[in-house]
């Protein structure tokens, strides 16, 4: 088995190890923003997946229900 060693680069001189882990963390800390508005979390909690699923179950809160309410609201339209 090997070890996946990811290096981040603070400056062009210096090389710094990172874990996978820690690589995958920082990469939804930056993105986080974009990646935790209403139509994300909302598709996140209707996957089909079962590791989602559990995943969902284990996280939703209220905030994330009313994420899904305002999606719902905005799809919502009575017809014409």
């Amino acid at each position: 088995m090997s070890l996946l060693i990811i290096f981040s680069v603070d400056s062009f001189d210096e090389y710094e190890p990172v874990s996978v882990d820690q690589a995958i963390q920082e990469s939804w800390s930056k993105r986080k923003s974009q990646l935790e508005h209403e139509y994300p979390v909302t598709v996140w909690t209707l996957s089909i997946f079962p590791e989602i699923c559990c995943h969902v179950a284990s996280e939703l809160t209220g905030e994330h229900d009313l994420m899904i309410e305002r999606v719902v609201e905005q799809l919502h339209v009575p017809p014409c």
